[in-house]
């Protein structure tokens, strides 16, 4: 009877460390996804590219109104940068995060011009929420 009690004590404290070592409890976003969600969203608003790219990984996707491709983080920067600095963002926030599988998908919304863009954003928690793909598309009526 004591080896049962030793083997659920221990797949109980495995369970623990588990959901400790991702930053998480089992009903919370993970911490590092906060941190990029309200990081990435004031760069934006200030035109920090460098800030921004920092979330990058080493090759990210890339798609915006003027088209889309995999680029290494240094081409993103510049494609974002080119972007931003023809696209004054007046407004940003986060409208949605969702954990999928081992991703995050982030979605929010900007204000350019007189126009609203929706900007999606998947971050990987294996890769310190390393930005994965980004996607910047104007909304329709």
């Amino acid at each position: 009877m004591m080896g049962i009690s030793k083997i659920i004590t221990t797949l109980c404290a495995l369970m623990l460390v588990g959901t400790a070592s991702w930053g998480q409890s089992a009903d919370s976003e993970p911490q590092w996804s906060f941190k990029l969600s309200s990081v990435f969203w004031e760069s934006l608003l200030k035109a920090d590219i460098p800030q921004i790219s920092s979330f990058f990984s080493a090759s990210i996707e890339i798609s915006l109104p003027s088209g889309s491709g995999l680029y290494s983080k240094k081409q993103a920067e510049v494609i974002l940068s080119n972007f931003i600095k023809s696209n004054s963002i007046s407004d940003a926030a986060i409208d949605h995060e969702k954990q999928m599988g081992n991703s995050i998908l982030t979605i929010g919304s900007i204000s350019i011009d007189n126009s609203q863009y929706r900007i999606y954003i998947l971050s990987i928690p294996d890769n310190q929420g390393e930005v994965q793909q980004l996607r910047i598309e104007e909304e329709t009526n």
